[in-house]
């Protein structure tokens, strides 16, 4: 089956661009549009169970309906880095309290652990270590690499594969979407558009996600998307370039070429 969302679903300025105005329950409504989101709160504080309840509750009426789940910022960003042990504890109680909950419904389409781009070469027995301590059995586990001697060292994939993880798919300014990487069950592609002149810059941190896709660019990661479904048993798509509302723009746009179709028609997009 083939998953499209977004990054997020509370986004200010996506009233009254994507939310109708005065739409109170966000997570009801965009969950009548999309079959997933990627949930980005996870990456910054682990929410209470009072939250993951609410949010399992507020979509149960639109199922399938699946989350993705990041790994804290902290983990991915810090202990990885200097304590390896740290970070494979905290990745356990994450999986086994956050993730769980999830999964023993059926609503989980997996964890994410997102490298920061100064996550490099050297850091690698770091996270090998970590990826082949951590059981990811219960719960499908997706990494999202983004330093160049990562992106293209096919051994690399060969053994987080064979750790148990799957490699994400990334399109941004460094990386053009070619297609979804080979190997395992399941797919998951991550669009961050390609802003290329504020990529690189550290004080446009949200402005580097600003780009919207055009119907050429779409149609592209549409056609590649459907010759490899049938490679995999799922694959998720993610649009990460949520300033202006372009993230369900695109979302909607791709899952028009795809052919899913979405749940509820929202006329107020095109």
């Amino acid at each position: 089956m083939i998953y499209v969302g977004c990054a997020g679903w509370s986004y200010p300025e996506w009233r009254g661009i994507f939310y109708p105005k005065g739409t109170s329950d966000l997570l009801s409504f965009y969950s009548k549009i999309f079959n997933a989101v990627e949930v980005n709160t996870t990456f910054y504080s682990v929410p209470p169970e009072t939250m993951v309840k609410g949010w399992l509750k507020r979509s149960e009426d639109t199922k399938p309906f699946v989350f993705s789940l990041k790994l804290p910022g902290e983990i991915s960003h810090r202990l990885l880095l200097i304590d390896v042990d740290s970070a494979i504890s905290a990745t356990s109680t994450f999986l086994h309290n956050i993730a769980m909950p999830f999964a023993k419904v059926s609503r989980l389409a997996g964890v994410l652990m997102q490298l920061p781009p100064f996550f490099r070469r050297e850091n690698e027995e770091n996270l090998l270590s970590f990826l082949s301590s951590v059981d990811c059995r219960s719960v499908r586990c997706f990494l999202e690499v983004r330093d160049p001697y990562f992106l293209n060292n096919t051994d690399f994939y060969r053994r987080v594969l064979e750790y148990g993880w799957y490699v994400v798919t990334v399109d941004s300014p460094d990386v053009h979407f070619e297609g979804l990487y080979p190997g395992g069950e399941y797919g998951y592609i991550r669009l961050h558009g390609r802003n290329t002149n504020l990529w690189s810059k550290p004080d446009v941190r949200l402005e580097r996600y600003r780009y919207n896709y055009n119907s050429s660019e779409l149609k592209y990661i549409a056609e590649k998307v459907l010759i490899s479904r049938t490679r995999f048993k799922d694959i998720f798509i993610f649009f990460n370039n949520h300033p202006v509302g372009f993230a369900p723009l695109n979302a909607m746009k791709l899952m028009e070429f795809i052919g899913l179709g979405t749940r509820t028609r929202q006329k107020t997009l095109y």
